[in-house]
């Protein structure tokens, strides 16, 4: 008997737990389709995701990971590789373009 069979007797949920059973979805994110000029709290902003995108999600039991539709390519695709699934939220706008490389 080795230590790793040692190990799994005395704790087998070492080998047996699975750390990760909530889905992860990525939230993309959409481009502002309205006037945000003089309101600071959208100053150094570009796009937003909905708070209620997030906590529906969340209530479901899955993580959230945002999609921002200005990240570069390689970085998106990194991300997307890793997610279960992925919420595109309605409307247009600038954002578009990335939701096809996802999509792609």
């Amino acid at each position: 008997m080795d230590d790793s069979d040692t190990c799994d007797k005395v704790n087998p949920w070492l080998t047996t737990l699975d750390t990760n059973k909530q889905p992860v979805i990525g939230i993309l994110s959409q481009t502002y389709d309205f006037d945000t000029s003089g309101d600071p709290r959208f100053d150094n902003h570009t796009s937003y995701i909905m708070a209620s995108y997030v906590k529906f999600l969340e209530a479901a039991g899955a993580r959230v990971v945002p999609i921002l539709w200005n990240e570069p390519e390689e970085s998106i695709l990194e991300k997307v590789s890793k997610l279960d699934g992925i919420h595109f939220p309605g409307g247009n706008g600038d954002y578009m373009k990335t939701a096809q490389t996802v999509l792609d």
